[in-house]
């Protein structure tokens, strides 16, 4: 369901908003049809960040180890999105425009239908975290303005700043037969937090553009020059998510501050 609605507020000004509702349903899942749930032992197991609880793991019995018949089914497994979205845009004198808005969005999942306890993660978090709308997940927030002015002797200027939310991190942890002796697979990965609990830093960026159109005859001759990551943030964009001496090292962060020349020619 898309709904929408956009209104003049004053003279070259106008607001609009949209909001988007989606539900998702029978989607596929991989069943193995030799293993059943029966055919593993929940064993809990501290929780290594030292809190005092314990972590569910759950232990395949050695009888049904390496046995596979994969069959994609139906599931019972859904997801929800809900989502809106605000904009204002404005147009000015000489061709000037601005154009500011902000997005929101939620997707919630219920994957409780799954063919290995455990979960293969990130792609799923098995039973321990399946069923999402017991969790509090906040809505990502993304705000963009961008806008263009020409400026004396034919130069445009235009602009673009956004800031987008971070992606959500998912701390893994490592069991092995060190943690427990007689795990019958060499390991098992457990996702250590819930959703909507750690993320990586909001990225906040602005970029600049000039440009100026010079025409020959019947050819146009239209020199640039971008400014990428004017402020040069170094946002981290990815860290390490495996619980251990390398927890939270960063692994990626966002190009730092980049000037850019080209032309572009028409005939």
């Amino acid at each position: 369901v898309n709904v929408g609605v956009q209104h003049q507020l004053f003279r070259n000004v106008s607001i609009s908003g949209a909001f988007y509702h989606r539900n998702y349903a029978n989607l596929r899942w991989t069943n193995n049809l030799l293993v059943s749930f029966s055919d593993y032992t929940p064993i809990a197991i501290p929780d290594p960040r030292g809190n005092g609880e314990t972590i569910t793991i759950y232990n395949l019995a050695p009888a049904k180890n390496g046995l596979v018949q994969n069959v994609d089914q139906t599931s019972e497994n859904t997801m929800t999105y809900n989502g809106f979205d605000i904009a204002v845009s404005s147009r000015f004198r000489r061709g000037g425009t601005l154009i500011a808005g902000m997005s929101s969005g939620l997707t919630r999942a219920n994957t409780c239908q799954v063919a290995d306890p455990n979960g293969a993660v990130p792609a799923t978090s098995g039973l321990r975290f399946c069923d999402q709308s017991s969790f509090d997940i906040p809505y990502d927030k993304n705000f963009k303005v961008s806008g263009a002015y020409p400026l004396p002797y034919g130069i445009m200027a235009s602009a673009s700043l956004q800031s987008l939310p971070g992606l959500p991190r998912v701390i893994t942890y490592v069991v092995s037969r060190t943690q427990v002796p007689n795990l019958t697979l060499s390991s098992v990965t457990v996702q250590l937090n819930a959703p909507g609990t750690s993320y990586l830093p909001r990225l906040n960026q602005l970029d600049l553009k000039f440009s100026k159109s010079i025409t020959f005859g019947r050819s146009r001759l239209q020199p640039e020059l971008g400014i990428f990551n004017v402020a040069n943030s170094a946002t981290y964009l990815s860290q390490n998510n495996a619980f251990g001496t390398a927890l939270d090292r960063v692994q990626s962060i966002l190009d730092g501050r980049v000037v850019r020349f080209g032309v572009q020619v028409g005939f």
